[in-house]
């Protein structure tokens, strides 16, 4: 950034230490107290107003930084462009062999589409037994009501390694870092139940899964915590015969939930069906082992919500499987593999061409991997891009807005402040940050970023002087 020069006034930022601009100036160097986050921490910050182009805050903003979750900005902004709010993932299902009174001779083909939402709880419409049911009835309108053969699963779509580059290992098991598939089902994830015993420091026992068939082996170091707070944490990888929970659980507990990354989530699927169907059993598809050459036909199409009611999910509920489905999606309408490394291409190519990426790391779409950088001038100007874009009612429907939804539904929530941030907000261990819009009384708008790095504080006081720096930004707006 140029050093420009002005004449500035003061503004009193509850104890942060900003320097605010005056109201007919464009830009100021504001020096920040680094959030309350404690020595050794980054913070910075852009505001900017969004029908000038201009910036009225900005500190550090070319510092790079981990985003945790306020990737998924990005990651979203870039869908909507590249594949409309009415795209549609689909699932297909193929015959192989001839139907006759109810009864598929031969194989039943499912060819997996990449859809993050098949089986979902986070839509009515996507509920497991309501697409099972969805699914048997269009079988049925093809007269299938059984299949002699097996259920195929056709997982061609996404052959590549199953994480991203930078996926933390104590994340890899939990159900927030579950793996894309060509074949996700159910949030790719599943329960534990755990019992603690009621002295302090106790083991804990795991007494249930709903995992079926597909059980590895557990080794339960789980002791009994005086607290609240889900602190277990799964370790394990989808082709590992023993996973292992470490952490804790409150004390007294006779059925405690904690949630995994499912480890072969089409198979679960395939399972699911097969009972339904009254198959033999459930397989890979191989063509030539199968026998079925030319013969498939195709006999049902499941779709999945359209894209921007995922959208809302992703930014509303973070939901990092989504993101990062959508992620490699994007590569896939490009023209490219559905690939991580296809992907992260895709990504930083669509962003060059309409704003500056200098010196980003980007690992995956979700967020999730700490190896991420981005500034906080790359943020403010996607926000700023999809401000002037057509989809621009759509993507701010799909962030969370203060005292009101998602993430946010506890912050700002003053009758004053009420419905004026809409954003997408990220944390991690030693990461915070948020990256939104303003509405001022007008109908005005500003963009905003604030993140912090490697913050030593209370995650709580960090958050809470971010809060109050952006409603002194939406009391600036009322004057």
């Amino acid at each position: 950034m140029k050093n420009l020069s002005f004449n500035f006034r003061w503004a009193r930022c509850f104890s942060l230490g900003f320097l605010l601009v005056g109201p007919g100036l464009s830009v100021h160097y504001a020096e920040a107290q680094d959030f309350n986050a404690g020595a050794g921490s980054l913070s910075a910050v852009t505001v900017d107003a969004l029908s000038r182009g201009a910036p009225i805050v900005e500190h550090n903003a070319q510092q790079l930084m981990v985003p945790a979750s306020t990737l998924k900005a990005a990651t979203t902004a870039m869908a909507l462009e590249l594949l409309g709010p009415e795209f549609r993932f689909t699932t297909d299902f193929f015959a192989c062999g001839t139907v006759s009174a109810g009864v598929l001779h031969g194989h039943l083909l499912v060819r997996g589409g990449g859809d993050p939402s098949l089986g979902s709880s986070f839509f009515a419409e996507t509920q497991p037994e309501r697409v099972l049911d969805e699914v048997q009835e269009a079988l049925k309108a093809e007269g299938i009501e059984r299949v002699s053969g097996k259920i195929l699963l056709d997982l061609s779509l996404y052959a590549g390694d199953a994480y991203p580059d930078g996926r933390l290992w104590e994340d890899m098991a939990n159900y927030y870092g579950a793996a894309p598939s060509a074949l996700s089902w159910r949030d790719n994830s599943f329960d534990l139940y755990l019992q603690s015993p009621p002295e302090v420091g106790g083991a804990a026992t795991l007494i249930d899964h709903s995992l079926g068939a597909e059980v590895p082996a557990f080794n339960t170091r789980v002791v009994a915590a005086a607290n609240n707070k889900d602190s277990a944490y799964i370790y394990g990888h989808p082709d590992a015969d023993r996973w292992t929970i470490r952490g804790s659980i409150p004390v007294g507990r006779s059925s405690f939930r904690i949630r995994g990354a499912l480890p072969h989530p089409a198979f679960v699927f395939g399972r699911e069906l097969q009972e339904r169907l009254a198959a033999e059993g459930v397989d890979l598809w191989e063509e030539a082992e199968a026998g079925c050459g030319n013969r498939l036909r195709g006999v049902a199409t499941y779709q999945s919500p359209p894209l921007l009611d995922i959208l809302r999910v992703v930014n509303q509920r973070s939901h990092n499987l989504m993101a990062d489905h959508l992620f490699l999606e994007c590569a896939r309408q490009s023209g490219k593999a559905y690939d991580w490394m296809e992907a992260r291409e895709v990504f930083m190519a669509f962003w060059k061409a309409r704003v500056a990426v200098d010196g980003l790391r980007i690992k995956d779409g979700s967020g999730l991997s700490p190896l991420n950088l981005v500034n906080a001038r790359f943020l403010s100007e996607v926000l700023g891009y999809m401000y002037h874009s057509e989809h621009w009612p759509a993507f701010r429907s799909t962030l969370a807005v203060g005292g009101v939804s998602g993430t946010l539904s506890r912050m700002w929530t003053s009758d004053e402040f009420r419905g004026r941030v809409l954003a997408k907000s990220g944390t991690m261990q030693g990461t915070m940050a948020y990256c939104g819009y303003l509405q001022g009384p007008k109908g005005e708008w500003q963009s905003f970023v604030v993140m912090v790095d490697r913050f030593s504080e209370e995650a709580a006081a960090v958050r809470k002087s971010m809060e109050l720096f952006v409603a002194e930004r939406l009391g600036a707006m009322q004057k």
